[in-house]
């Protein structure tokens, strides 16, 4: 199906947030076009909804992008 409007995402998928303590996955629930480009509505669970740039998200579950996490900690701890 052919869009006009050139949107990475699209009604329905799963994205996270590239920069997020929690790595939840929300679903886009809308996609707004504004000056600054196209936002994506993002609702996750609990009811919480935040809107997005494209450079916001990803479809991927990407742990190194979370800082701090126990793991790396650990390995410093080890390591070091």
């Amino acid at each position: 199906m052919d869009h006009l409007i050139k949107a990475k995402y699209w009604l329905g998928d799963v994205v996270y947030q590239r920069v997020a303590a929690e790595r939840l996955p929300g679903m886009v629930i809308r996609v707004t076009v504004t000056p600054a480009g196209v936002a994506y509505a993002v609702s996750f669970e609990g009811g919480f909804e935040n809107t997005y740039y494209e450079m916001e998200l990803t479809t991927e579950y990407i742990p190194e992008y979370v800082e701090g996490r126990e793991e790396d900690n650990e390995k410093e701890r080890v390591d070091g």
